[in-house]
């Protein structure tokens, strides 16, 4: 069962799916959607209002999620914009919002 979050494959999968799209440079420009994460206001902040579009490549997505990851800050929201940009089926397997955030900051356990 490969959906199930806490399958070890998955994790492998998704970490090595990741780790290709690092490597590949996917991340080019960290400062764009730093800039979006760590910059406040009173109203919505530009990382609230960062939201996915049909104009955006497929790279553009995989950017912003790796870049939002990357710079994930005390509230988040990095992790809030990754999982805001997943697609619907990751988002039912990976979600809510607060198990997503467990899953990306806890490590799987046991023998992968």
């Amino acid at each position: 069962m490969l959906s199930n979050p806490f399958n070890p494959q998955f994790f492998r999968i998704f970490a090595t799916a990741l780790l290709i799209l690092i490597v590949a440079g996917c991340s080019s420009s960290l400062a764009e959607t730093s800039q979006l994460i760590t910059s406040g206001s009173q109203s919505a902040s530009p990382a609230e209002t960062l939201q996915p579009s049909p104009d955006l490549s497929p790279q553009d997505v995989v950017r912003i999620q790796v870049e939002a990851l990357q710079n994930n800050d005390g509230d988040d929201k990095g992790i809030e914009i990754a999982f805001r940009f997943a697609s619907p089926t990751n988002r039912q397997a990976t979600g809510p919002l607060n198990r997503f955030t467990y899953l990306v900051k806890n490590p799987p356990t046991g023998r992968c």
